[in-house]
């Protein structure tokens, strides 16, 4: 069988018949350059004339040129023709051809096969400049032709010396005068040699069938004179040993590989191993190997023996995708399952076309739980984790595997053994599975035993559209089957429910999240009523500060998920207290609480509230609940009657008890509102029972104005000496005369001078004692203060005692 293949660029270089110029480009194709390249091939000037010899035309040479996916080889064949110049020399005509080394890498052919497509002179010349040249290049049978050729052990060995050599520099096959060695011959040997090279190392030899030393020089090559780096191997004769440690050692692999595998498996190995070496460029020196080539060489021979040498690349990251591929379709045999599935691993992470081809190719029976290992680690820049489980989920499918790449999705471990969470499990396996009743039953197996997952996909499946869409996952789950655990039993009435009320399941271990996740099923498109007044005592006790479960369940979140939402199914206000008080365990906002309303309908909320908790079975915290009451909704106005109404009912109902606690709540409330300090619809009694708890909830400031209008009010009850201390600590407490004298002064200018005397030494007393320590001056501060109040003041004993405190 025959392949065409289209050369990248060609030339044809020689003179017209009685041209008395020199040798010229004659037809030349499109390629930039490629004229300038031709020149390059050829490896010397003819000796036209002379006696016939080793160096007699047709000479063929092989240089690979390009870089990446451009590389080439380029073949150069130079021969005489009929015709003669004008002095009666026969003409000499070079033809050149650059082949996509992808195209020779893809059929394995060999140098022999590359000349004998070469087409001949006569049909170059009936081409024009810019036409297409074809090759025909038989297909992949290089290896069978080679094994035969090398079944001599001494031939063999020959060739093997001859290929360690050129991983150490270049060679020169020395032929003698009366060496009669026919083309054909010269090129098989080139076969040969770089038979027992790993293939893509033909992207750094140039080889000539002869060079006389007169041009640059070739890696390999017949000749007679050998440059001073060149080695030298005698045709027929002596061949050297390599020198270099690396050469040599891959000299006794091809020997000992040979005796313990046979030659045969030695070049089919090396054949496999096509792309190009060196992997990053040609080579620029045609003499000397790149050190990374003959390293990459080296190792390509050691994994036909050692495939475990891939696998350890693989764990270093260093890998090329072909010697996995190659060691995952050729060598899997000799490998234990954990170093088959780092190969599938490397393979399956990738997404260019050899390796996906590759992880195709070498599928297995474990191929699949490898892929779902993968497709649960981080994705690569670009991806996302989904993609990576659709696309390997896809993989999976296609070999008819896509119910066991599901199972191990399903038990959340990456390949390294990392665990993922079961939230994100369950987001990845919604994202490709569409349940169907009776279908994925391993993935079904590994679900039951651990109900997380199955918890966590119908809690995703009530974030979606239309009527009961968790009934999917549900009746593909079954809970009614015979296999069926106890905690998929508690849905089978969820199963079964059609409206109405819904029984509640019976009690059991573990049952909270379940319980949870039962209600929110039923309250997604049902109102609160369908949970009859048996579920009241179940939900409260899933809520409480110690539920039966883990509030961090999807059973739970699904709960919370709905509490949170803003519009409830119901509004009754037995409902909203019940909804409510769910919500206030799970620290959420109240939403029925009537912010906007007048103080007589969030009294009746209130009452409804207090008593539902009072007459409540379950434990409830009720003071913590009435504190979380205070964190209003975004916008509400703290200020407002509703908020002032709670605040009163949660000091002075006797129904909550005032803790430390609720008071740090208040005074935190009280703290973001300052306005409320002198707001008078917070009686005495009230302030008198918070500064119980919480001395620090007002400023002596603010007390003092409290007291000053109490005794506005009752001018027999008034209580000097708490005005006047209370006036002192405003003081101190950094209010400015100016201040203090606002406050006081309009109900102090109405007391009998004396009473007006005995205040302001009742302040001046507390300042002395309690203000002692601080650096002030008291009695100029007291003294602008009497002058505020129209009242000279106690002046002179206090500017003494200050300034004999060293102020």
């Amino acid at each position: 069988m025959t392949e065409h293949v289209r050369v990248t660029g060609w030339a044809v270089l020689g003179k017209l018949p009685g041209d008395k110029e020199d040798y010229r480009p004659l037809l030349g194709g499109s390629a930039p350059g490629v004229v300038e390249r031709g020149w390059a091939g050829v490896p010397s000037t003819p000796q036209l004339g002379a006696r016939p010899g080793p160096g007699q035309l047709p000479w063929v040479t092989f240089l690979p040129g390009g870089t990446g996916a451009g590389r080439w080889l380029a073949v150069t064949v130079v021969d005489t023709v009929e015709d003669r110049d004008a002095v009666g020399r026969q003409n000499t005509e070079t033809r050149y051809l650059e082949v996509p080394f992808a195209e020779l890498t893809r059929l394995g052919a060999g140098y022999q096969a590359l000349h004998q497509a070469v087409p001949p002179v006569s049909e170059f010349a009936e081409l024009g400049s810019a036409d297409p040249v074809d090759l025909s290049l038989p297909g992949p049978s290089l290896a069978g032709t080679l094994t035969k050729d090398l079944e001599d052990p001494e031939r063999y060995d020959r060739a093997a010396r001859m290929a360690a050599l050129l991983l150490d520099g270049s060679l020169m096959i020395a032929l003698a005068d009366r060496d009669e060695l026919p083309l054909d011959r010269r090129l098989a040997q080139f076969d040969q040699v770089l038979g027992l090279l790993p293939f893509g190392l033909r992207a750094a030899v140039s080889l000539a069938s002869w060079h006389d030393g007169t041009r640059a020089a070739f890696r390999l090559a017949f000749g007679k004179f050998p440059t001073r780096r060149q080695a030298v191997a005698e045709n027929g004769g002596a061949i050297p040993e390599p020198t270099g440690e690396l050469a040599t050692r891959y000299l006794s692999d091809l020997r000992e590989y040979r005796q313990q595998l046979g030659a045969e498996r030695i070049i089919e190995h090396l054949a496999r191993h096509r792309c190009a070496l060196p992997a990053d460029g040609a080579a620029d020196e045609p003499v000397i190997m790149p050190e990374a080539a003959s390293q990459e060489a080296a190792e390509i021979l050691m994994s036909l023996a050692s495939p475990m040498l891939v696998v350890d690349a693989v764990r270093r990251g260093s890998p090329s995708v072909e010697r996995v591929r190659n060691v995952r379709a050729h060598a899997s045999g000799q490998l234990d399952q954990a170093s088959v599935d780092e190969l599938d691993a490397y393979l399956l992470r990738r997404t260019d076309a050899q390796s996906v081809q590759a992880a195709h190719v070498g599928w297995g029976s474990h191929s699949a739980r490898v892929a779902a290992r993968v497709a649960l680690e981080p994705a690569a820049p670009g991806r996302s984790r989904r993609q990576e489980v659709r696309r390997l989920y896809e993989y999976a499918r296609i070999h008819q595997q896509g119910d066991e790449f599901l199972a191990e999705l399903a038990a959340g471990r990456t390949f390294s053994g990392d665990a993922i969470s079961p939230g994100n499990v369950a987001v990845l396996l919604a994202t490709v599975v569409d349940p169907v009743h009776g279908e994925l039953p391993s993935l079904r197996s590994v679900l039951l035993e651990d109900p997380i997952v199955p918890r966590s996909l119908l809690r995703l499946s009530l974030r979606q559209a239309g009527d009961r869409p968790w009934e999917g996952w549900l009746s593909w789950l079954d809970p009614g089957a015979v296999d069926a655990p106890p905690w998929l039993g508690r849905y089978l009435p969820l199963a079964t429910w059609r409206g109405g009320r819904i029984p509640l399941p019976p009690r059991g271990a573990g049952e909270g999240p379940d319980l949870a996740l039962i209600a929110a099923c039923v309250l997604r498109d049902s109102p609160f009523a369908a949970l009859a007044e048996e579920w009241w005592p179940a939900l409260l006790r899933l809520v409480s500060p110690s539920p039966d479960g883990d509030h961090g369940d999807p059973g739970h979140k699904a709960l919370e998920d709905f509490l949170r939402q803003p519009d409830g199914p119901a509004r009754d206000p037995a409902t909203a207290i019940r909804l409510d008080t769910l919500r206030l365990c799970l620290r959420q906002r109240p939403l029925y609480y009537p912010f906007g309303a007048g103080a007589p309908a969030c009294l009746e909320y209130l009452d409804l509230l207090w008593n539902l908790w009072l007459t409540s079975t379950a434990s409830i915290d009720v003071p913590e609940l009435a504190a979380r009451l205070l964190r209003l909704p975004k916008g509400a106005d703290p200020l407002s009657e509703a908020s002032v109404t709670l605040l009163r009912a949660l000091v002075i109902d006797d129904r909550i008890p005032l803790t430390v606690p609720l008071a740090a709540e208040i005074a935190q409330f009280l703290a973001a509102a300052p306005g409320l300090a002198d707001d008078s619809r917070l009686p005495d009694e009230w302030w008198i029972r918070v500064e119980r708890l919480r001395p620090d909830v007002r400023t002596a400031a603010h007390r003092l104005r409290m007291a000053v209008r109490r005794a506005e009010a009752d001018p027999g009850a008034a209580d000097l000496v708490e005005i006047a201390v209370l006036g002192a600590r405003a003081i101190i407490g950094g209010r400015i005369a100016g201040d203090i004298a606002l406050i006081i002064g309009p109900w102090l200018a109405e007391r009998p001078p004396a009473v007006r005397a005995a205040i302001l030494q009742l302040m001046e007393s507390v300042l002395t004692v309690d203000g002692a320590e601080r650096n002030r001056s008291w009695d100029d501060y007291m003294s602008d203060l009497a002058e505020r109040l129209a009242e000279p003041g106690p002046r002179g004993g206090l500017r003494r005692r200050w300034r004999s405190a060293g102020q």
